[in-house]
């Protein structure tokens, strides 16, 4: 019996479907399945379709987006520790005023003339 219920787990395959956007299911359940997400919209097409076109017709156009987009996540990456920097700095200060802090906020700032 044991044998049987083991090659009907391997063949069996159930398939669902639902029009919600991200589904909840049980633990137990989200566990022992697989989500693919095959949400689609109009906009994310247009966006693709662009590319592939950009991409056939001016390939030097296409490699300056996407040197710009990777530019761009450096650049939240770098923003993002600067903030935190900029946090732990205020945080770790002793002096009360905020005037006291502007070393702190703004190092450059000291600097310009």
């Amino acid at each position: 019996m044991l044998l049987h219920t083991e090659a009907m787990r391997r063949l069996c395959r159930l398939y669902l479907q639902t029009k919600l956007a991200n589904p909840h299911y049980k633990p137990e359940i989200a566990a022992q399945t697989t989500l693919v997400n095959f949400c689609v919209t109009e906009v994310g097409l247009e966006e693709q379709l662009l590319a592939q076109v950009v991409d056939h017709e001016r390939p030097d156009l296409q490699e300056q987006a996407r040197s710009l987009v990777r530019q761009l996540g450096e650049y939240t990456i770098t923003l993002k520790e600067l903030e935190d920097n900029l946090l732990q700095r205020l945080a770790n200060s002793q002096v009360p005023s905020v005037a006291s802090h502007l070393p702190a906020v703004c190092p450059w700032c000291l600097t310009k003339t």
